[in-house]
């Protein structure tokens, strides 16, 4: 069986070529994110001891196979047409191998290749895959058109006869003529978010399990460019895989689009506020730096833009809370704590995060981290989560963002409703109120009719390098900006109205008057001003926060927890969400 594929660059993934091969005169090495084999992995997770090297090459030729312990063996080759090389990887105490292909004559060629086994599985798997969508049309039907092509409708495909698509559509505007297939089905359900959906995807695959003798379920994202050599090395995995880690969860990592190189999160940690994750930013081209992420880890959770689960773990009375969005994947890996396997290659890319700040953010990641800490933490990390709160206040009042300070209280109260308020409301109508209570995204000329804000707008770069980003979240020289309350205590510079993209750093904003918030993809934004009577509201929003956690939160918690059980139930589930179909 292939375990994974030899990949190159393409318009329809990546085409960073670094992150597939590097060539040096007539030698090209596969030492990269996609191409290097995860050797101490496979052994690991897997009950296969003997591995291969099988390249489809003609002309002359001479394989090295290395690690990072140094050169395991080299072989030559002479083929006057096109023949497969096969050569077994030797016992090595490399966590990681690959391969150079040095090209000895003119015709040389490497046509394909792969990693391969020849043990018989010992898993029989079906994967049904849970993709949630709400109006990205554009995004879906290229990822199952990819799906078609290079496994559902690919008897090449390791993989092919092993899949089924369950496609939830919130936004109901699919059509079954432009998605179902015999193997990819359609389900229209109310807009209950992202939880919502992938919930309502996970009861359907349950309920066609026995008839579609499925075994493993993939959370994954509408809007999320696959590598579809991730699925050939999950089923892999998943067929070989050893009794210890049977019930574990595959997690994929998230690779940035607009940076194809950087890492953006590969398994994470629950802190009790923002998740942290090893290696944030991470450069996958160096060879250094793909070891380094083949590190053994050990995650709190796996996000659900690829996260796969056995239906032994993912059954009807195990489902996901409802929660709408956000710290639903975290509260789901915490509850199912059977490992998590990560490995290079087993990746999908999403647009970047930075500057797409919804205002009902602030709602949700409160609202739900709360109800996450409730059900995980002894003391509900009542004094971290009174800290979460007063940061993101002030976060979020030091933009000139005072609607989303007011959410965050607005977050706090409906959380000690407790567990009945949050299934009694209709998750659409309530989502409705919280973007309503928020800032609404409009066009920059309906906010300035300044021909030099509006160019800078529209002139603004994103930076194209992974330190830009994730080297600069942080300012130099921070205590200045505390002591002065980040120029709140200046006169503020009135000159002119400042450009600014969403997700800037609030010192930025130091000493300015009146901003523009946008967003550099749509050209959209908000209008921003300093305030002091905000900045008076923001503090009493946050004492009557203490006072009301103070009194009623330790009930709350008691609630939460008495009450996961039918929160987390096909019988809530099925009444919450008003199945159509």
């Amino acid at each position: 069986m292939i375990l994974q594929n030899l990949l190159s660059p393409s318009e329809n993934t990546c085409t960073v070529k670094e992150m597939y091969f590097r060539d040096t005169d007539n030698t090209r090495t596969y030492d990269t994110y996609f191409n290097i084999f995860s050797l101490h992995k496979w052994k690991t997770y897997t009950v296969l001891k003997d591995f291969y090297l099988r390249l489809q090459a003609q002309g002359s030729f001479t394989v090295e196979i290395a690690g990072d312990t140094g050169t395991l063996c080299t072989q030559s080759f002479s083929f006057a047409g096109p023949e497969t090389a096969e050569i077994r990887i030797p016992d090595t105490e490399s966590s990681c191998v690959w391969f150079s292909f040095r090209r000895d004559s003119n015709d040389a060629r490497l046509l394909s290749g792969a990693y391969t086994t020849d043990a018989e599985p010992v898993h029989d798997v079906h994967i049904a895959c849970d993709i949630c969508t709400f109006r990205r049309e554009k995004y879906l039907l290229h990822n199952l058109q990819l799906l078609n092509e290079n496994i559902l409708n690919d008897p090449d495909s390791s993989v092919y006869g092993h899949m089924d698509v369950f496609v939830i559509d919130n936004g109901k505007t699919l059509k079954k003529e432009e998605v179902e297939t015999e193997h990819i089905h359609l389900f229209r359900n109310m807009n209950a978010g992202g939880a919502g959906g992938f919930t309502r995807g996970l009861i359907e695959i349950n309920l066609k399990k026995e008839e579609l003798g499925l075994t493993h379920m993939i959370f994954m994202d509408d809007d999320a460019k696959m590598e579809t050599d991730a699925l050939v090395r999950t089923f892999a995995l998943l067929s070989y895989v050893n009794e210890k880690w049977e019930k574990a969860c595959i997690s994929g990592a998230m690779l940035r689009e607009d940076i194809p190189y950087a890492s953006h999160e590969s398994g994470s940690h629950w802190t009790g506020m923002d998740p942290w994750t090893r290696y944030f930013g991470l450069d996958l081209r160096p060879r250094e730096n793909v070891i380094m992420n083949e590190t053994m880890d050990d995650p709190d959770y796996a996000a659900w833009w690829y996260a796969c689960y056995p239906l032994s773990v993912a059954t009807l009375d195990n489902l996901p809370l409802p929660l709408f969005l956000h710290n639903d994947d975290t509260e789901y890996g915490l509850r199912n704590q059977n490992g998590f396997i990560l490995m290079n290659g087993i990746c999908v890319w999403s647009p970047g995060f930075e500057n797409k700040r919804a205002s009902s953010l602030s709602y949700y990641d409160i609202r739900n981290c709360m109800i996450v800490n409730a059900l995980y933490r002894e003391d509900g990390n009542l004094k971290n989560m009174k800290k979460y709160c007063r940061k993101r206040i002030l976060a979020n009042t030091l933009r000139y963002r005072y609607k989303d300070a007011a959410l965050v209280e607005k977050a706090v109260d409906d959380f000690l409703k407790g567990p009945s308020y949050l299934v009694s409301i209709n998750p659409e109508e309530k989502n409705k109120e919280v973007m309503d209570a928020g800032y609404k995204l409009v066009p920059c000329e309906e906010l300035t009719d300044d021909p030099d804000v509006l160019r800078q707008i529209y002139m603004y770069k994103d930076p194209d390098k992974v330190d830009e980003i994730y080297n600069n979240m942080t300012k130099k020289n921070k205590w200045f900006y505390a002591l002065t309350a980040n120029g709140w205590i200046f006169p503020a510079k009135k000159d002119r109205v400042y450009p600014l993209p969403m997700g800037i750093w609030p010192f930025d904003l130091f000493r300015k008057k009146k901003i523009i918030l946008f967003d550099p993809d749509s050209h959209k934004g908000i209008a921003g001003e300093k305030s002091y009577r905000e900045l008076y509201n923001s503090l009493l929003i946050y004492i009557r926060i203490c006072l009301a956690l103070a009194k009623e939160y330790k009930g709350a918690k008691t609630d939460y927890n008495d009450s996961f059980k039918r929160l987390t139930s096909y019988e809530c589930w099925k009444e919450y969400l008003k199945e159509d179909e």
